[in-house]
């Protein structure tokens, strides 16, 4: 049975990170480049009818409903510009509550890592946050062992990404879990990116640190 992916879109997310990761699982999922759901499956789950807008502008219309939770393996917070996703609709918030009361496991990815620190569910737990945040997030969040020296980090039933092109290997981490390294290399190699990169790989740190 497919391995499914709830994806939470904050307002002004970032769209790279949740294209890359989507990629990553249609391409290692399926032979050749057919994008049959075989081993993942996804749904944008939202407010039915109503866009949600990337920071760049585009728009994306819900795919599913927000239900049960319990029906996905993993949802996904994919944040975007801080000034304009400080806070969840009531809907969109008791969805990620219900899945992490559940014992859902939920992933970040670019700054979606802010939003499940809002809500205590990253307490306790080691977060990879981008270099570009990372001094905002430390001053927000001190009970959260947060660090910008990796991509991504997987800490239990919580994984967070810097985001950009690091969703790829994230997504490739799940997707070597789930159905070996050799589908996650297939999926880079379409994608051409020259490996799948792991969490003991160094972020990129920008010229002008923040």
């Amino acid at each position: 049975m497919a391995k499914k992916f709830a994806f939470l879109l904050v307002r002004d997310f970032t769209l790279s990170p949740l294209s890359l990761f989507i990629d990553t699982l249609r391409l290692a999922g399926d032979e050749g480049d057919r994008s049959r759901r075989i081993e993942f499956d996804w749904e944008i789950v939202g407010e039915r009818g109503l866009p949600i807008r990337a920071s760049c502008g585009v728009e994306l219309l819900p795919t599913r409903a927000m239900g049960n939770p319990e029906d996905f393996d993993n949802v996904v917070v994919v944040g975007g510009l801080l000034d304009t996703n400080r806070k969840l609709s009531s809907e969109k918030e008791a969805f990620l509550l219900r899945a992490a009361q559940k014992g859902v496991p939920l992933t970040a990815l670019c700054t979606g890592s802010f939003v499940l620190a809002r809500y205590g569910l990253l307490d306790g737990y080691s977060a990879a946050v981008s270099w570009f945040h990372i001094k905002d997030f430390r001053a927000e969040f001190p009970d959260v062992n947060a660090h910008a020296d990796s991509l991504y980090s997987v800490d239990r039933g919580r994984a967070t990404c810097a985001g950009g092109t690091g969703a790829a290997d994230l997504a490739g981490y799940f997707v070597s879990q789930f159905i070996g390294q050799k589908a996650a290399e297939k999926a880079a190699k379409i994608l051409v990116l020259d490996r799948i990169r792991s969490s003991r790989d160094v972020q990129p740190v920008g010229d002008l640190f923040p």
